[in-house]
């Protein structure tokens, strides 16, 4: 459990204000050949107080330099960087009330858990006997209580990554960066590491900033997700608008899995449109917004696409021929080619599996059609 201290300490900002403000960020470096390479361009964001913020993205799009400006480990070429209203542009990083989780958690192997929670505290001078009932209390926070006595090696990885929090946390940042906090982590700890962190930070209320490239991090622990792409903010939006309202092409394709179909806006009106492809089939949706002739981009999710057995109907059908069927065990995966793209279909682990080559029909609602047109 929380006590008043911790948490009054870390709701220095209103829930929902915003406690950093990112303005027209820019950063260059030069590659090892001697080229420019701009990895922030003049981004832009606001980072809730009491909210979790995941930046979320290919390798070298950007948000791990994003980060590392926030926490003063990079000056940004142009821009401002602002934590409740003051600028902490040039500001030292250790004169920063933000505190950084790394991928390698940097624990001390020569102290032990308690140490290496009460480090912080006692190289900046905090009284000795407030250390102890803080360092217990970060160390309940992160369910690790009566283990302050052991060796960081004598921890599993999860275990370690949960000191390395204690450590950041107890020192009562507004805000906590995390570094791809899961990616030295195995599959199944990783997934529960996900359920602890939003946990402990529903507890703290403090703001959290994560950067990952892992899109089921992302949407699982995220109040916010901004998807950056080539040093840009390509959306920004609750996991849900990510998800079902993608922004850009790039945004479709990088989250979740999805089938990307080019065609040409035809019939459209108040009700939707229709999508002529390549091979002179059509897709319905109900997006109106579209310009009749245009080029746009049907978004096919598979968990939104029905196999029709033979025999069987349905108001709105695409077909396709099988590529390749995976059995998984609950779950078949089903990729078939529909209008010359690949399109992924989940079906039930007990149907039958179609051979390679097979024509399949695919039911879908216009309602589940994404429309991007950028």
């Amino acid at each position: 459990m929380v006590t008043q201290p911790l948490r009054e300490s870390a709701r220095k900002a209103v829930d929902g204000a915003s406690v950093i403000e990112i303005e027209r960020i820019s950063k260059r470096f030069r590659s090892a050949e001697g080229a420019e390479v701009t990895a922030l361009d003049e981004v832009s964001l606001k980072i809730s107080a009491g909210r979790f913020t995941t930046l979320l993205g290919p390798s070298g799009c950007g948000k791990t330099t994003l980060l590392r400006a926030i926490a003063g480990f990079e000056d940004p070429d142009a821009g401002r960087i602002l934590l409740g209203g003051a600028d902490i542009t040039r500001t030292p990083p250790f004169e920063r009330p933000v505190n950084t989780v790394f991928q390698h958690y940097a624990l001390f192997p020569h102290l032990s858990v308690e140490e290496n929670v009460a480090y912080g505290l006692e190289v900046t001078g905090v009284a000795r006997s407030t250390i102890r009932p803080r360092v217990a209390e970060a160390l309940e926070l992160v369910r690790l209580g009566g283990l302050g006595n052991r060796r960081i090696a004598q921890l599993s990885g999860g275990q370690q990554q949960r000191v390395a929090l204690a450590r950041s946390l107890v020192l009562q940042p507004e805000v906590l960066l995390l570094d791809e906090p899961m990616a030295a982590l195995d599959r199944n700890l990783r997934k529960e590491m996900q359920v602890e962190l939003k946990r402990l930070q529903n507890e703290v209320k403090i703001a959290f900033l994560c950067v990952t490239h892992d899109q089921e991090e992302a949407l699982s622990m995220s109040d916010t997700v901004v998807v950056m792409n080539r040093g840009r903010v390509e959306q920004i939006g609750s996991p849900r608008d990510i998800y079902e309202r993608p922004a850009s092409r790039f945004v479709a394709g990088f989250v979740g899995d999805a089938a990307l179909i080019d065609g040409t806006v035809t019939g459209a009106d108040a009700s939707g449109a229709a999508l002529a492809l390549a091979d002179g089939s059509v897709i319905q949706t109900r997006k109106a917004d579209l310009a009749a002739g245009s080029p746009a981009t049907a978004v096919l999710r598979p968990d939104r696409l029905t196999l029709l057995a033979d025999g069987r109907e349905a108001p709105h059908v695409l077909t396709g021929q099988v590529r390749s069927a995976i059995y998984l065990g609950d779950k078949i995966r089903l990729d078939a080619d529909v209008a010359g793209c690949g399109v992924v279909v989940l079906c039930n682990g007990a149907a039958e599996v179609p051979a390679a080559g097979a024509t399949v029909r695919l039911a879908y609602d216009p309602a589940d059609v994404q429309v991007v047109t950028q």
